[in-house]
């Protein structure tokens, strides 16, 4: 396999962007949600695309389990991350709340609003074409 899709979700709505993300990607998916297993072996993806969810404002202790024990392995690997989120003062959280180590790995990143469908067909192509280098395809 070449990608992970790893997410966090509580309502379905960061679940259903990762579902609608793999389904769009020129790339084998595996599709992993961290609330029922925060640790995954990691070395068969190139590429580990993570979706934070926030539960009570805060992102996921799940999610924030799964990006701490693998800092070092996403070292080897093409990261990427989306959320969704509803006003810019989320987006500020997670983006000062992440690891600063792993924040210096993101190769790319993207925030959307439930409505944004043009955005994550956009995310979509330059997910396919960083990917796509990473996969050697």
């Amino acid at each position: 396999m070449c990608t992970l899709i790893a997410y966090g979700s509580n309502n379905g709505i960061t679940k259903n962007l990762a579902m609608s993300l793999s389904e769009k990607l020129n790339s084998d998916v595996d599709i992993r949600n961290t609330k029922y297993n925060s640790s995954f072996y990691l070395d068969k993806y190139e590429n580990v695309l993570i979706g934070i969810n926030l539960v009570n404002g805060e992102i996921s202790k799940e999610i924030q389990k799964f990006i701490e024990n693998n800092v070092e392995e996403f070292k080897f690997k093409k990261v990427g991350l989306f959320t969704v989120n509803k006003d810019e003062k989320q987006i500020n959280y997670i983006d000062n709340t992440l690891p600063e180590e792993f924040t210096g790995l993101i190769d790319f990143k993207e925030h959307f609003k439930k409505e944004d469908n043009e955005k994550i067909y956009e995310f979509v192509d330059v997910l396919n074409n960083n990917l796509a280098l990473a996969c050697n395809y």
